[in-house]
C-alpha cells in the first residue's frame, strides 16, 4: 500500500513537472509525442529510484510466505529493511535496479504517448476541450 500510494503520487507529479517544464523550454503552447515521450520516460525513472528500496523489502518478504516460519529470515518489513542496509548498505536496497530503470523508460514514456494519444481523441470526440 505505501509503494502504491507514494509511487503514484511520485510518478504522476514527476509526469506532470516534467511535461510542462519542457512545454516551457520548447515555448509551445502545446505538447506532442516526443515530450510526452520523454516526460513518460523519465517519471518512470525517478519513481522506481525512489520506490525500489520498498519494492525491494516487499519482493523479499514475499518470497519468503511459502517457508516454514522457523526458516524465514525476517519477522517484520522493518527487520528486513534494517537487516539489508546493515549488511550491504544504501547499495543493498537498490540491487536489481539497474535492469527496471533500464525497461523503465521506453515503458513509460510509450504509456505516455498512447495515454495523451487516448485523451485528446476523446476530447475531440466529445468536443471538450483538451
Amino acid at each position: 500500500l505505501v509503494r502504491d500510494a507514494s509511487g503514484t503520487a511520485i510518478y504522476f507529479a514527476s509526469y506532470e513537472t516534467v511535461k510542462e517544464t519542457l512545454r516551457r523550454l520548447t515555448g509551445s503552447d502545446t505538447t506532442g509525442a516526443l515530450t510526452h515521450m520523454l516526460a513518460g520516460g523519465t517519471c518512470g525513472v525517478v519513481s522506481w529510484l525512489l520506490i525500489f528500496p520498498i519494492d525491494l523489502v516487499k519482493s523479499t518478504m514475499q518470497s519468503q510466505v511459502l517457508k516454514p516460519k522457523n526458516v524465514q529470515k525476517y519477522a517484520s518489513s522493518w527487520h528486513c529493511l534494517r537487516d539489508i542496509y546493515a549488511r550491504l548498505g544504501m547499495s543493498g536496497l537498490y540491487r536489481g535496479v539497474s535492469v527496471s530503470l533500464i525497461r523503465a523508460f521506453p515503458i513509460h514514456g510509450l504509456n505516455f504517448v498512447v495515454y495523451e494519444w487516448a485523451r485528446a481523441a476523446i476530447c475531440r470526440i466529445t468536443s471538450r476541450p483538451e
